[in-house]
């Protein structure tokens, strides 16, 4: 149970500081930035991204963040306790994940007990939904 409280508070304080951001930088500023169709198609778009680094290959993510003394350092992410230069899928799977935070905020959804709720009900579905190929 704490586990699920822990995840509901992160989930929460993820979705807010995604569209705080977003909206700091514009993305909903006027009519046609709050078109949710769009933002539903901008969402797709990332998941298109995420195919095309897999289709090339997933190679090392090119973007950057400065250092301490404004020098760019690659994007990297913790993994078996080494940091590692985040990989193109890995950058792309972040912006799906960002884009669905920032409009399930604008929507008042809760991503979080939606989430959980629906990979309960999907425990109990029958195995490939009873026959389906992908």
């Amino acid at each position: 149970m704490f586990e699920t409280a822990m995840f509901y508070e992160i989930m929460e304080k993820l979705q807010q500081r995604a569209h705080a951001n977003s909206k700091d930088k514009g993305f909903w500023d006027g009519e046609d930035n709050r078109n949710i169709p769009s933002k539903i198609c901008l969402i797709h778009s990332e998941l298109s991204e995420m195919l095309e680094a897999f289709r090339s290959g997933n190679p090392d993510c090119t973007k950057t963040l400065p250092d301490m003394n404004g020098n760019p350092l690659p994007l990297a992410i913790m993994k078996s306790a080494n940091w590692k230069t985040m990989k193109s899928i890995e950058e792309e799977a972040a912006d799906v994940f960002i884009r669905l935070l920032d409009l399930c905020e604008y929507l008042g959804i809760d991503l979080a007990q939606c989430t959980l709720v629906k990979m309960r009900y999907n425990e109990g579905i029958a195995k490939m939904h009873g026959g389906k190929k992908i």
